[in-house]
């Protein structure tokens, strides 16, 4: 027996997720979210939820009738969307020109939400490269999202500046367990991040 949905036969968790994001799911303003196999589940299903507009933001718990604050939770200027917090928010704005510093090869910032999920397209070089630097912007969204949540319940306070060296640490730690494979050398020029900002990753 083989498996129809890839050309060597066997099964892949990937191609089974792409049958199901191109035939079942509804398209989402960027089209068909594929799936990354260089970030764990857990941030892959987060990015799906941004995808198709489902992630329990403020705006998006007033629309389906639960009253709360609207604002944003993170400058409590806007109200809070996916577009404003991942993209817009001042504060999430600094935390990605810091990622960007250090990973130069994304843009300085993104323009909208649509183009923060398009990545893939955007940049240059090969297939590989493409997976690579969208990694690194969906372990971005899951930072945003991680912080958002514990600044709403637990009242956390933290700065940009330690967002971003979450997010550096986090693909340190996905190269130092194997999960990057063979980055070209000049993404490991990237992984300059002192050990000493080491956070929990699950």
């Amino acid at each position: 027996m083989t498996w129809s949905l890839e050309p060597s036969g066997t099964y892949t968790v990937a191609s089974l997720w792409r049958f199901i994001d191109e035939t079942i799911l509804p398209k989402t303003p960027v089209g068909a979210w594929q799936w990354n196999n260089l970030v764990p589940g857990k941030v892959n299903i987060l990015a799906w939820c941004v995808c198709y507009r489902r992630l329990p933001t403020r705006v998006n718990l007033k629309n389906i009738g639960i009253r709360s604050l609207t604002s944003c939770p993170l400058c409590n200027i806007v109200e809070e969307s996916e577009s404003h917090l991942l993209t817009k928010c001042q504060f999430s704005q600094e935390v990605w020109r810091s990622v960007q510093k250090w990973w130069y090869m994304l843009p300085l910032l993104f323009g909208s939400l649509n183009e923060m999920l398009q990545c893939r397209n955007l940049a240059p070089g090969s297939d590989n490269l493409h997976q690579i630097q969208e990694a690194v912007v969906l372990i971005y969204i899951w930072v945003i999202w991680k912080f958002r949540n514990d600044r709403i319940h637990s009242n956390t306070i933290k700065s940009f500046k330690t967002l971003a060296n979450e997010v550096q640490v986090h693909w340190f730690l996905m190269g130092e367990f194997g999960i990057l494979g063979d980055v070209p050398n000049y993404s490991r020029r990237a992984f300059g991040v002192s050990l000493f900002h080491r956070v929990d990753i699950c």
